[in-house]
């Protein structure tokens, strides 16, 4: 029973599609000292509609969900309260989710089968401002960024001419086209995309469009 003394409890909001697996983690939830269910949905529908009244602390968030995705929920929820941690809890581990996950707004990324005491450590590390990780999610994570920090420095050696090429391979641009927009010449445009590849390290239009992709916004 808690005392007085006590912190408060963390207050988690599920949403998980899953009946059983639902409940689970309800009673993970509503058993475990220093935690509270404050709410559990099937749908992101019902989970928008309820979290003025529930106000959790953290939202657990399963990606495939009936009617709006997971993915969905997060860009929602964190335009509504972008304060709120929310972690990701689900089977998907492939990178394409990953990535669109953390860049909707989610701060964890957890794994399922999750153990109920790694899954409760997770969660008091995002209430306390943490980012709780599947340690394979955390290595694609720092391997993610350390391509974005090759890549940046690779596209910061491009000269204003190289960058504005660039640009144009991006947005599927013949050369002539490019040269067009420039005011240069169709084989000036490939001479500046040739050195383009050089700096960037490969060896064709899509690579390098690849690559300029991986710059951070």
């Amino acid at each position: 029973m808690p005392t007085p003394t006590d912190p408060p409890a963390i207050k988690v909001v599920t949403v998980e599609d899953d009946d059983q697996y639902r409940a689970f983690l309800d009673a993970l939830m509503g058993g475990a000292p220093g935690f509270l269910c404050a709410g559990s949905h099937r749908t992101a529908e019902t989970a928008l509609a309820g979290l003025s009244r529930e106000r959790p602390d953290v939202l657990l968030v399963d990606l495939e969900l009936p009617g709006a995705s997971g993915l969905d929920l997060i860009a929602r929820v964190s335009g509504l309260l972008p304060r709120l941690p929310i972690v990701v809890l689900t089977i998907h581990d492939d990178t394409e989710r990953i990535y669109r996950a953390l860049e909707n707004g989610a701060i964890g990324y957890l794994i399922k089968p999750m153990s109920p005491a790694r899954l409760l450590e997770g969660l008091a590390e995002a209430h306390a401002g943490g980012s709780p990780m599947s340690s394979m999610i955390a290595r694609l994570v720092i391997r993610r960024f350390r391509e974005q920090g090759r890549a940046r420095r690779q596209l910061e050696a491009l000269t204003p001419r190289e960058a504005e090429v660039l640009d144009g391979l991006a947005r599927g641009l013949q050369n002539k086209e490019i040269g067009a927009a420039l005011g240069i010449s169709d084989r000036t445009v490939a001479t500046h995309a040739r050195h383009v590849y050089e700096k960037l390290h490969v060896h064709n239009r899509s690579a390098a469009v690849a690559r300029a992709l991986l710059r951070p916004s």
